[in-house]
């Protein structure tokens, strides 16, 4: 079984978008795959999203957005409500989405895209092989802001045409570093024998970077992905501010220097509390 797991956090805009995609990818697959949504966000889209609801979603929750997902693919669709208290729980999401998986794991955050119909069974023909890092792209503040309400297919269409002529900076788009990405796609395996991400990782931004940074101690060669993303965030967040960066790159060489560092101190891992469960079967 391969799982494509997704987390969620109160983006129903990116979320929609990511699903097109992605349903557009699993057209061109076959085997055994399933689809795991975990949505940790809360009942305030409207008060969080006041002015950026769109035409392709309307006014639909996340979970509509996903059941009308479920019932256009023909894999399994798992979507699964949690509880949150913000970014200090992400490294416990991920854990229990990787012990939840298959017996190779797809990390497809809720706020990227496939540029290509074929990216997963790209993804997919080399995975038993190989274990996978992002190669993302970004949409910078004012192309993001300028084209938020596009649906998937033509905000998809910006990407593309960014990639084709070199020109990122005429679109918008800034090329994000493979070496500051998340992995795309390893074995369950591969992932646990590792710890799994470090839940008592102490800043957000790079506790996927030290989970890299442990594969590749641990032997494990990763390689860049092959398949092109769009990620729909623009670089001028709290998250990516210049003193977050720093304080996250301060973090990294200590941990790496010392190999008294317990990763998770020994506490079972993805230990998160499931609100609702619901499970679609092939279309249902």
């Amino acid at each position: 079984m391969i799982t494509v797991g997704i987390p969620t956090f109160n983006r129903p805009i990116q979320l929609c978008r990511t699903l097109a995609t992605l349903r557009e990818n699993l057209h061109n697959v076959a085997g055994d795959i399933e689809v795991h949504i975990l949505d940790t966000g809360t009942e305030n889209r409207k008060e969080l999203w006041p002015v950026d609801y769109s035409e392709d979603i309307g006014n639909l929750r996340s979970e509509d957005i996903v059941r009308q997902f479920a019932k256009s693919v023909e894999v399994p669709v798992i979507y699964e409500r949690a509880s949150s208290t913000g970014w200090q729980d992400q490294s416990a999401y991920l854990n229990y989405l990787l012990k939840a998986s298959g017996e190779f794991f797809i990390l497809h955050l809720c706020d990227t895209l496939y540029l290509d119909s074929l990216g997963l069974k790209t993804l997919l023909d080399k995975l038993a092989e190989d274990v996978f890092l992002y190669t993302e792209l970004y949409v910078v503040r004012e192309t993001f802001k300028l084209h938020n309400g596009l649906p998937a297919q033509d905000y998809i269409a910006i990407g593309k045409e960014a990639v084709a002529s070199g020109k990122l900076e005429e679109y918008g788009v800034v090329s994000f570093p493979t070496t500051e990405s998340p992995i795309q796609a390893f074995s369950r395996e591969a992932g646990l024998s590792i710890g799994g991400w470090d839940e008592t990782f102490p800043v957000a931004l790079t506790y996927g970077r030290d989970f890299v940074a442990r594969m590749q101690r641990s032997g494990i060669q990763l390689k860049a992905s092959p398949v092109k993303v769009l990620h729909q965030k623009h670089l001028e967040t709290w998250f990516f501010s210049e003193k977050k960066v720093e304080q996250a790159h301060s973090v990294l060489p200590e941990r790496e220097r010392t190999e008294q560092v317990l990763v998770n101190q020994g506490r079972d891992i993805g230990q998160i509390k499931v609100l609702e469960r619901v499970e679609y079967n092939c279309g249902s």
